[in-house]
């Protein structure tokens, strides 16, 4: 999968606010990239080895961990200000086999996914969850409750959200979670 060219809908006006990443499952797929300066790293990924190549989002060392009750780990994400949408994040994140992210809305952000590898359950109140796989897209509008989960399978997305403060705590409300 590659971002954004195989997700349109998360295409931003502004070419400058975006990420670019690509998965596979060796790095010898990945050489165009890397001469083209992405920066490559494997990570586990289940039972297997994933090979991501990032450009314009910068590694995490450590991972961080953003949110209470969440498993979801961020490996790699950067802001920035946009002047046609506002403060702009994306963040490639990693939720592990049957785990699941908080519960929680936002008042003034939207939140975007792509599922660039793996199966993820979207839950957002008031509907029944839907599932999505690589090279599924969904987004949360502001003032919506939402929740990922894993079923036996982890999920790499890439994130991206536009509001205030994006990756921040001020815009993070938690809300009762969809699961036990």
């Amino acid at each position: 999968m590659r971002y954004p060219e195989d997700f349109p809908s998360m295409r931003s006006t502004d070419s400058t606010a975006l990420g670019q990443v690509v998965c596979s499952s060796n790095r010898e797929g990945l050489e165009p990239f890397v001469q083209k300066g992405f920066s490559v790293r494997r990570i586990q990924f289940g039972g297997c080895e994933l090979f991501v190549a990032l450009r314009g989002l910068k590694w995490n060392d450590p991972p961080r961990k953003r949110s209470p009750g969440s498993a979801a780990e961020y490996l790699a994400e950067f802001v920035k200000d946009n002047p046609r949408e506002g403060k702009t994040a994306e963040a490639l994140q990693y939720i592990p086999p049957d785990s699941k992210t908080s519960s929680h809305r936002h008042d003034e952000t939207i939140e975007m996914w792509c599922i660039l590898a793996g199966m993820v359950y979207l839950y957002t109140a008031p509907r029944r969850p839907i599932c999505l796989a690589a090279g599924g897209v969904s987004v949360a509008e502001p003032g919506i409750p939402h929740q990922l989960t894993t079923a036996g399978t982890p999920v790499l997305t890439l994130m991206r959200m536009v509001g205030p403060d994006p990756l921040g705590s001020s815009d993070h409300h938690p809300c009762k979670s969809f699961v036990s």
